[in-house]
């Protein structure tokens, strides 16, 4: 009797749900399963964000998120007694994430703007690292009007405050405008090359400011992006483009000399981060970035001059008048010239500049301009590099790589 009744006991008793953590939703088999699992036992909100959490990088994450999305929403509206679906602000962060892979390939913003609307929809509160995503994603989608959107909502937030990330991609965004969307926007009413060379020097105008008073401090990758959106104004565009990108490249040039007296956060001795001032050297990228400028606007003399700065490790190093000046400036300068590296000798880097000249310098005219742009940096680099059997055969790999 008693075994009876602990049997029937047993087959009464619900079996527990079932633990999806270890499914790989890049499995096809595995993938097709638990979406037939979720039609009779529905996926929780908690183990929806757990699976989204581990599968945020895994290629067409993306699309097999949103269908099991799909399914489970579905699932639980079809069993009331099922907890409702839904989803904080984690998981939404971990969608649009797994989105940016697929936007990126096939240039279109849908994929992220799509769960981003869809947590708006919901009232779902999404954190600053969510909107600098959005902001990153449209901006190399050439969406600046979408970037803007996206800047404009943290700027509307009483809970977010933009950081240099948020000011790093929205410049990005700015300076990669020309190539796909010349309307009107917030931070210009023209349009064409004229507009986009204002949008993006009024958004280098606020970064200085911010980052003059303290309130940014500026990393590596801001520096490089703000000289390579300046020099990219006026590029291809025949209405002002010569202007335009005379104007740009002169900024930029004023943004390189003054990057040993930007702020930037530091490391104290302790491991925490602190903020205090620390004065920066240009990395290669800098270089690299200044030179392709002046390449890009066929200024040939510029650039020779700045390679032949990057070759001595000095150069006229001046504040710009929108960052306050300091008291110890030769002391700056001096250390930089004591610690120069000589990163012409690097042969492994993508942009070397005197690629960067043979590639760039004018490439749009005829074969004899060709060849005098490459007898003249064929004698810069002998006066850099010498004339030697290694400095020789280094020339020719250069050559070759130029092509």
């Amino acid at each position: 009797m008693m075994s009876t009744l602990s049997t029937l006991s047993t087959l009464s008793t619900p079996p527990p749900p079932p633990s999806f953590d270890k499914v790989d939703i890049s499995n096809k088999e595995e993938f097709e399963h638990l979406l037939l699992a979720v039609d009779h036992t529905p996926l929780t909100s908690a183990q929806f964000a757990r699976l989204t959490h581990r599968s945020k990088r895994l290629p067409q994450s993306s699309i097999l998120l949103t269908r099991l999305y799909t399914r489970c929403k579905l699932s639980a509206q079809s069993s009331p007694a099922a907890p409702a679906f839904l989803l904080d602000a984690r998981t939404y962060h971990n969608l649009i994430r797994a989105s940016r892979t697929p936007c990126l390939t096939q240039n279109n913003l849908s994929a992220a703007s799509f769960w981003y609307d869809h947590a708006r929809d919901s009232s779902v509160e999404l954190s600053l690292q969510t909107h600098n995503v959005m902001i990153d994603v449209a901006g190399k989608v050439g969406r600046f009007r979408e970037a803007e959107k996206y800047f404009q909502q943290i700027e509307k937030s009483s809970m977010l405050n933009p950081n240099i990330v948020t000011w790093t991609s929205y410049l990005e965004a700015a300076g990669r405008r020309h190539h796909r969307d010349h309307g009107p926007t917030l931070l210009a009413e023209g349009t064409g090359a004229h507009a986009q060379a204002d949008v993006v020097h009024r958004v280098v105008r606020e970064i200085l400011a911010r980052v003059s008073d303290g309130r940014l401090y500026l990393t590596a990758a801001t520096v490089s992006v703000m000289i390579d959106a300046l020099c990219h104004c006026g590029s291809g565009d025949d209405n002002g483009g010569n202007d335009n990108g005379k104007r740009g490249l002169d900024t930029a040039a004023r943004v390189f000399l003054s990057i040993p007296f930007f702020r930037r956060r530091a490391m104290a001795t302790s491991g925490l981060e602190e903020e205090r001032t620390l004065y920066a050297r240009p990395t290669y990228n800098h270089w690299s970035s200044i030179v392709e400028g002046c390449c890009r606007h066929n200024d040939i003399d510029r650039a020779f001059t700045h390679i032949r700065w990057m070759k001595s490790g000095s150069a006229p190093w001046t504040p710009m008048e929108e960052l306050v000046a300091t008291s110890n400036t030769q002391r700056m300068v001096e250390r930089i010239v004591q610690d120069r590296d000589h990163m012409l000798s690097r042969e492994n880097f993508s942009k070397n500049p005197y690629i960067l000249c043979l590639t760039l310098l004018g490439k749009d005219t005829c074969n004899e301009k060709k060849e005098d742009v490459r007898r003249r940096v064929r004698a810069l680099y002998v006066d850099m590099e010498g004339n030697g059997e290694e400095a020789a055969r280094k020339w020719r790999s250069l050559v070759l790589r130029a092509r």
